[in-house]
């Protein structure tokens, strides 16, 4: 049957807050407007603890992982229905390990800092030979090899969901990075100098970014949405607008770092998705971080832009896919989510073209 003449079922999963949040609401609203024939079916946390084969069927499906997202069970009403996906949600378990992420990412050609790692749970373990403490040694008995690497150094947690980052300094002292806990995003202790004991790790070579600023992309297929803001290694403080929103500046890429993004987005086959790109002040780039599902909080441009980009893609790979059997079940919640007003004819009524 011709999708003309249907309804195009997206399902949406995630976690009820990030459903809730004005800007995914905004991207859904973005969405709708480009097609009537869009209904969304939203399934949070709640939804996705009933039976699988109870789960309404869809034609895509738009997933939105984080730390309490029922990963298992997704991935079974996947294999079960068949959807097209959006993300591509068999890679999320790459992105929840930043060695498997590096790993990728070298093998697509992304520029990446120099690392060294620790394995302690495969045996390996770690010393610092100098007094200073600015020489890390890591053997691993299972190779029979060492690494070493010299301060300054950032230390990161092998898992994904752990955002207690440290960098070390030459001669003593460390900064501690953490999720912003009000106007703070990280401390400095200068009378450490070793390593933590336990745990696995990434240690990275440290880079002074340019202009002491860290830059977040947010990939929607080609369109690469860039910010940077005050690193959080500066001074800790969050610098906020007279909003109380941190104060972020829209960025313009190279071509050069476009091509990067680029090889990120491909390496993961994610449509959506979120990295970190540093600009060390000796004109290098890397690739410091990779979030997953990600989206920019308070930009209009770019909510109206992926809505439209997300329902293009969506039109373009669900063709031929549609049949009767793809419609919701009757218990499935609708979203009918608001239209933006600047995409509509307001004059006669009638839905404007979505301008993609």
């Amino acid at each position: 049957m011709s999708l003309n003449k249907q309804h195009i079922v997206l399902g949406v999963a995630g976690v009820r807050r990030k459903l809730d949040r004005k800007p995914m609401q905004a991207i859904l609203a973005s969405l709708r407007s480009c097609d009537p024939r869009f209904r969304l079916v939203l399934m949070d946390e709640r939804d996705m603890q009933q039976p699988i084969s109870a789960w309404p069927k869809v034609h895509a499906l738009l997933t939105m992982h984080s730390s309490d997202f029922p990963l298992d069970r997704v991935l079974q009403y996947v294999a079960l229905r068949s959807p097209f996906l959006v993300n591509n949600l068999h890679m999320q378990r790459f992105l929840m390990r930043r060695t498997l992420i590096r790993t990728i990412l070298s093998t697509a050609g992304v520029p990446l800092p120099t690392a060294a790692f620790l394995d302690r749970s495969a045996g390996d373990y770690a010393y610092q030979p100098d007094p200073s403490g600015d020489t890390l040694v890591i053997h691993s008995p299972a190779t029979a090899s060492s690494q070493t690497i010299h301060k300054p150094f950032v230390e990161k947690p092998v898992a994904t969901d752990d955002h207690n980052v440290y960098i070390y300094y030459k001669g003593g002292g460390i900064r501690r990075l953490f999720r912003k806990e009000k106007n703070m995003s990280s401390t400095f202790d200068p009378d450490v100098r070793l390593v933590r004991q336990s745990g696995d790790f990434i240690y990275e070579r440290f880079y002074q970014p340019e202009h002491r600023a860290d830059i977040k992309v947010y990939a929607v297929g080609d369109y690469f949405h860039a910010e940077s803001r005050k690193a959080p290694h500066i001074d800790g403080i969050v610098e906020r607008d007279h909003h109380g929103r941190e104060r972020r500046t829209r960025v313009n890429l190279s071509e050069d770092e476009i091509r990067i993004c680029r090889r990120v987005t491909s390496a993961f086959d994610q449509y959506v998705i979120g990295f970190d790109l540093l600009r060390g002040s000796d004109s290098r780039r890397f690739i410091i971080d990779v979030n997953g599902w990600s989206v920019v909080k308070n930009s209009d441009e770019y909510t109206t832009r992926a809505g439209q980009l997300l329902a293009k893609y969506v039109l373009e790979n669900i063709d031929g896919r549609a049949s009767e059997e793809s419609q919701p079940s009757p218990s499935a919640v609708i979203q009918e989510a608001s239209r933006p007003p600047d995409l509509f004819d307001t004059t006669n009524g009638q839905r404007s073209p979505c301008p993609v």
